[in-house]
């Protein structure tokens, strides 16, 4: 399956739209996931692309958990997803904010937050802490509005970056995620840029965390 990330938008859609638009003609979204800031955003994507849609609030949103799960992004709407297990409860709010989900998938579980409550910009060890703590192999954050893809000892932490506004020397950036089986597979695309930088096949990253 295939899991399109995208972070701090900003309500700046332009981008954002022109690249759902070319994904969808050319690679199928199974789950777009949009990492706060800001929510409404990722409604909107979602909604107008008819994606399946999980949604984190950010430092920035101020809209309320309640609202997200009345919209078409609710945990329940995903049960029958390829490479997801837990049927309807695949999808577990972490914070009462909305701020922390765990997606159950058939490599393990993997820890999407915004990031500001983990304080990642100062630095990721509270991120590492917690998914240790709730047994997740990799963990999605953004708010630093920069790229990364990289392992910490036997965790994969992935930051999408920002389309919008970033902050990294960039033209703006988004991951995608393939997971097939107990493989993950994470691109951190970049806008502007010819290359891309690509991760290779990570399996049962717990036991085996060389592979990567």
């Amino acid at each position: 399956m295939r899991i399109l990330i995208f972070s701090d938008t900003h309500r700046a859609m332009r981008k954002p739209f022109e690249i759902v638009r070319k994904i969808e003609q050319s690679k199928r979204i199974n789950l777009f996931v949009h990492l706060g800031d800001c929510v409404e955003d990722g409604i909107e994507i979602g909604e107008r692309f008819e994606l399946p849609t999980i949604v984190l609030r950010g430092n920035n949103d101020f809209i309320l958990k309640s609202d997200v799960d009345n919209s078409k992004c609710t945990p329940g709407r995903y049960g029958n997803i390829a490479g997801f297990n837990g049927g309807e409860d695949f999808v577990v709010w972490e914070d009462k904010d909305g701020s922390a989900k765990i997606i159950d998938t058939s490599a393990g579980k993997i820890y999407l937050t915004h990031g500001h409550r983990e304080n990642v910009s100062l630095s990721v060890n509270n991120m590492v802490y917690k998914m240790e703590e709730k047994g997740c192999l990799a963990g999605i954050f953004g708010h630093t509005h920069m790229a990364m893809k990289e392992v910490f000892g036997d965790f994969l932490l992935v930051n999408p970056g920002s389309i919008s506004k970033p902050r990294d020397d960039v033209n703006g950036s988004y991951a995608i995620m393939d997971i097939e089986g107990d493989a993950i597979d994470v691109e951190i695309l970049r806008l502007g840029n010819d290359g891309k930088r690509r991760g290779g096949y990570v399996r049962n990253l717990i036991n085996y965390s060389d592979r990567f």
